[in-house]
């Protein structure tokens, strides 16, 4: 059993008034939109994995530098929320570009179908704010701010899907997903883009969001899917698993978003959020860790 582990959070920053995944690039005094399949120098059909392969591989040769997330926490008037900056920045010699990216959030923990989950905002529920600033290592001029939101999660995604490449399975055909958020939408495009995926199944805890995400992905990918109305019937018969979601379930509600009991042999294993269970630690031979951030709070381990 392999496990391609990316420790990272990650949100949908949107201006609360619209759906639609929209980049905002400033560049030399100008403010653009681009959206996936318009022209801004970046294409739709740009692969982030192989932008990725690239960024590890300078990484190790020395023509790249990054520093993994780090996280400044602080309390707030509302003793069940915290405040959060977040920021990772990286550069590389061979593009001659250097990246930061920022987070400002409040985060609180909340109870959704007897389950706690994470939630964040910033100003109010329901709006994010992320962004990156761009700049030139050659003269030091500021290129971009760019919004964060569907980068973030085409990266996100591409990662799990080089972790797949890496170390999955080749002949994966079956995606089980616990999530059915953008996350969810990101790593299965990516599983699709490294393998002949035909079937995914699918769970989340609210019934009307995973019967969706099933139709778009369906659409979307001509995938076959089968939604599950429990988690662990996600988990049986599938190649690759992942974990889009941050909360816990019933059956298993003081742990991580993971029921390892109901893992099966040869499958590969992508977590999005936070430790494994003990049960899953305990069959994985062969793990892969992309990225690094702050252990989550209440997780010292």
């Amino acid at each position: 059993m392999s496990h391609g582990l990316s420790t990272r959070f990650a949100r949908i920053s949107t201006d609360g008034s619209s759906s639609e995944n929209i980049v905002k690039i400033w560049r030399s005094g100008n403010v653009t939109s681009w959206q996936p399949g318009s022209a801004a120098g970046i294409n739709d059909g740009d692969d982030p994995g192989c932008f990725l392969r690239q960024s590890y591989t300078e990484l190790i040769t020395g023509e790249g530098v990054c520093r993994p997330r780090v996280d400044i926490r602080l309390p707030t008037r509302d003793t069940n929320k915290y405040y959060q900056w977040s920021t990772l920045e990286g550069a590389s010699f061979t593009t001659g570009y250097f990246a930061i990216r920022m987070d400002s959030d409040i985060r609180y923990t909340k109870s959704y179908g007897g389950v706690q989950t994470s939630d964040e905002y910033c100003i109010r529920p329901g709006l994010w704010f992320g962004v990156i600033m761009l700049f030139s290592t050659e003269n030091a001029e500021p290129l971009a701010l760019i919004h964060d939101g569907y980068l973030q999660l085409a990266r996100v995604g591409a990662d799990a899907g080089l972790g797949a490449d890496l170390i999955g399975r080749e002949d994966a055909e079956v995606l089980g997903t616990l999530g059915s958020g953008g996350m969810a939408r990101a790593y299965t495009r990516a599983f699709c883009s490294v393998r002949k995926i035909k079937t995914l199944k699918v769970y989340s805890p609210t019934k009307e969001h995973r019967e969706q995400f099933g139709r778009e992905m369906a659409e979307e990918l001509g995938l076959e899917v089968l939604v599950c109305d429990k988690p662990g019937e996600v988990y049986q018969g599938v190649d690759i698993f992942s974990s889009c979601t941050d909360g816990g379930f019933v059956e298993n509600p003081n742990e991580a978003a993971h029921l390892g009991r109901y893992l099966e042999p040869g499958t590969h294993v992508t977590s999005n959020w936070g430790p494994l269970d003990q049960d899953s630690i305990d069959k994985i031979d062969l793990a892969l860790v992309l990225g690094a951030v702050t252990v989550p709070i209440g997780h010292p381990e």
